[in-house]
């Protein structure tokens, strides 16, 4: 298996061959060829190496201007009683 993802990953298996012999006798060989492609090999080593290989999105949060993110805890009681709110209105079965 590994063969078949180097193979992928550097380019170059026949896809396509034709050979003609031409009216004064040469033999004319074409073969089409796979163009490197490393998107086989970059998913098997996420798969078995997903600690150095798996993808990562990276997403940076920032508050205004660039600023830290103000986290403030002053409507914590504010969304406990939302949440208690919304649950009962669950329970009873309101929409």
């Amino acid at each position: 298996m590994v063969e078949v993802i180097m193979l992928d990953a550097r380019g170059g298996a026949v896809v396509k061959e034709a050979i003609r012999e031409r009216a004064d006798g040469t033999v004319e060989r074409e073969q089409q060829l796979t163009p490197p492609n490393g998107k086989l090999a970059l998913e098997y080593l996420a798969r078995t190496r997903p600690r150095d290989w798996r993808p990562v999105k990276a997403v940076e949060v920032s508050g205004p201007e660039g600023r830290p993110v103000a986290v403030l805890n002053d409507n914590l009681a504010a969304l406990a009683a939302r949440v208690s709110k919304v649950r009962a209105q669950y329970e009873a079965g309101e929409p």
